[in-house]
């Protein structure tokens, strides 16, 4: 059976952008400088709540707004099953990055 997450950090990283048109919202999409190449950055994040143990993300990438000099994070989970407490990790992942 092939690895999922494997498969799928693949095809963002080959595909970015094109993922982003599918599957982000169309107003984030627009203001994204695709001039700029997608950053995919370290996997391991510190976390602040709960059990203070870092937490890992599937895949963490940086890209640029047009025309400004900020960037956005978006953060990738990728799941097989439905999990309980998926929500919970989100927010405690997200926080322990902000």
């Amino acid at each position: 059976m092939p690895d999922h997450d494997d498969l799928f950090k693949k095809l963002i990283r080959q595909h970015f952008y094109d993922f982003a048109d599918l599957f982000l919202p169309a107003d984030f999409v627009s203001e994204l400088d695709r001039a700029s190449s997608p950053a995919f950055l370290e996997q391991e994040l510190p976390t602040s709540l709960g059990k203070r143990r870092n937490r890992f993300a599937d895949l963490i990438v940086q890209t640029q707004y047009a025309g400004a000099n900020k960037s956005a994070l978006v953060h990738f989970e990728f799941e097989s099953t439905c999990r309980r407490d998926f929500a919970e990790r989100m927010f405690s992942t997200t926080h322990g990055c902000a």
